[in-house]
């Protein structure tokens, strides 16, 4: 089942089990992709590193528009989704960028470094995932590539993960205003006059309304 999986699914389904049973899992795998998965379980909780898949599509500068779509059907069965093609130097920089749709659209004997562009966004992967998924809704990518301090190309988050990032930070602060909500209705039951009843009915009220509009909201970018 592993196997079939993204790797950053993958990672986090074996974050959650115990080392040992994780070990045991991996051993079971072949061992490139069980490499690929523990590169991911290295990362902190919450970095765009630990979020990111290095299941994607980079191509080297020198090659030609026509030899560039040629490499990407021949590595597409590996990759998890192909928006952009990422353009690396010989030293696994990235140096530029290009949409699929760009590069189909161009002269096929063109040298994609050409037509490339080179002031590419990026995160690192030691940053926050929320990081990510603020630079992904900003600018209304579909994929954004994961780097290290020296510019190497590491992954790609996706926005399907930043929708998962998202799901995470909207639970989080239905427990965040559940709880503070309880704590500000027991001070006011102590210091008001007005009876337990009525109190107890208004906290369960305006919760039920938090959450209703939590929901509503995780709904719409699950609909995304």
């Amino acid at each position: 089942i592993l196997e079939e999986m993204d790797t950053d699914e993958a990672a986090d389904f074996l974050g959650e089990i115990t080392p040992q049973e994780s070990r045991e899992l991996l051993d079971l795998m072949p061992k490139e992709e069980a490499e690929e998965i523990e590169e991911l379980l290295k990362y902190e909780e919450n970095t765009a590193g630990s979020i990111m898949n290095n299941e994607f599509v980079a191509l080297p500068e020198d090659l030609v528009a026509e030899e560039a779509i040629n490499k990407i059907r021949e590595l597409s069965p590996e990759a998890e989704m192909i928006y952009y093609v990422y353009i690396v130097d010989k030293r696994e920089k990235l140096i530029g960028v290009i949409s699929l749709r760009d590069l189909i659209m161009s002269n096929p004997k063109v040298k994609i470094s050409e037509f490339m562009e080179e002031d590419v966004v990026s995160v690192l992967d030691t940053e926050d995932q929320e990081t990510a998924a603020r630079i992904i809704t900003d600018y209304d990518f579909l994929a954004i590539p994961v780097i290290d301090r020296k510019g190497t190309l590491l992954g790609i988050i996706t926005v399907d993960d930043i929708i998962d990032v998202l799901q995470e930070e909207v639970t989080e602060d239905i427990h965040k205003m559940v709880g503070s909500s309880e704590v500000y209705e027991d001070k006011l039951i102590k210091a008001s006059s007005y009876p337990k009843t009525f109190s107890k009915i208004s906290t369960t009220s305006r919760n039920n309304h938090k959450l209703l509009q939590i929901h509503s909201t995780i709904c719409m970018f699950a609909s995304i």
